[in-house]
């Protein structure tokens, strides 16, 4: 990763991640049996594109302010080992990584592991913000991420209870 990463190139990783973990969840809705985690998945699929728009609203504001040339600079180098992480994540489908004979357990792990990640990042992501403003957004999103967790989690109960009976 070049040094000068501009903020528009970071937030443009949020919006892939947030993208492509849409698309993830709509694989595994569509693979799953049940038809209520399959609901859960198609809902998360669509809380992920709602974060997606939020991220490119924000870039679009922000760039009316500080213009494409804006680099980050505060904490720099830890944001590129996380960038670098997640281009490596990026560089591979969500859909790849479902076969069509997993089973809801391994999707709902997967999912469950992924938005970890999502949380570690943007937690990181909020503290290149000066304004408030922006930071609560980013905010806003974490605390999502981490009921998508717990949703997930809910999910797994539904599914591990529907395999003993």
């Amino acid at each position: 990763m070049p040094v000068g990463l501009t903020i528009e190139e970071v937030f443009k990783i949020a919006v892939q991640m947030e993208e492509m973990g849409a698309e993830f969840y709509r694989k595994g809705a569509a693979l799953v049996g049940d038809k209520r985690v399959s609901k859960v998945l198609y809902d998360l699929a669509v809380m992920e594109d709602h974060h997606a728009t939020t991220f490119m609203n924000m870039l679009k504001n922000l760039l009316r302010f500080m213009g494409k040339k804006s680099y980050v600079s505060k904490n720099e180098e830890f944001l590129h080992l996380l960038v670098d992480d997640y281009v490596f994540f990026l560089a591979t489908s969500p859909t790849d990584v479902i076969s069509e004979g997993a089973n809801v357990r391994e999707i709902i792990q997967l999912a469950i592991q992924k938005e970890k990640e999502s949380v570690v990042f943007y937690s990181f992501f909020q503290r290149l913000f000066e304004r408030d403003e922006d930071k609560k957004k980013v905010e806003a999103i974490v605390n999502e991420e981490l009921q998508h967790i717990a949703t997930l989690r809910r999910a797994l109960g539904i599914s591990c209870h529907q395999m003993k009976t």
